[in-house]
C-alpha cells in the first residue's frame, strides 16, 4: 500500500488543448503531472518504495477535498491523477482495476486529493 496527498488535478475538460499540430496535453496538466510525480516518488521513498508484482491488479482510492461548493463532476479529476501516479511509479494505468472516488467536503485553504494505491490480492 502507498498513501500520499496531491493537489487537485485539472479536470478532463482542461486536460488537452487543440493546436494546429493536433491535440496535446495542456500546460496545467503538464505542470500537475510533474509536481505530482515529485510528491508520489518522495512518498514511495519515505514509505519504503513501491513494491508490487508486475502487472498486478491495482486499487486506487481518492478522497477529494474541493475548494468550494461549486457543482463539479468528481469523475473529471480521475484521469490526470491516475496518469500522474502511473507515470511516477512506472506502471501502465490499465492495471488499475478498481477506483473509488469520494468527495469528502470543502477545504478552501487546502483543497487536495488524498490517495491510497494498493495491489489487489
Amino acid at each position: 500500500m502507498l498513501a500520499f496527498t496531491l493537489p487537485l488535478g485539472p479536470s478532463v475538460n482542461h486536460l488537452y488543448i487543440l493546436t494546429s499540430r493536433g491535440v496535446r496535453l495542456s500546460d496545467d496538466a503538464k505542470k500537475f503531472k510533474a509536481d505530482a510525480g515529485l510528491i508520489i516518488r518522495s512518498a514511495a521513498n519515505v514509505q519504503g518504495g513501491w513494491l508490487h508484482k508486475a502487472n498486478a491488479p491495482l486499487s486506487l482510492y481518492l478522497r477529494l477535498y474541493v475548494p468550494n461548493n461549486r457543482r463539479a463532476d468528481i469523475s473529471n479529476v480521475i484521469k490526470c491523477t491516475e496518469d500522474a501516479i502511473a507515470d511516477a511509479l512506472g506502471f501502465d494505468d490499465r492495471h488499475v482495476q478498481r477506483i473509488l472516488v469520494e468527495r469528502m467536503g470543502v477545504d478552501k485553504v487546502n483543497p487536495r486529493c488524498e490517495v491510497v494505491l494498493e495491489a489487489i490480492l
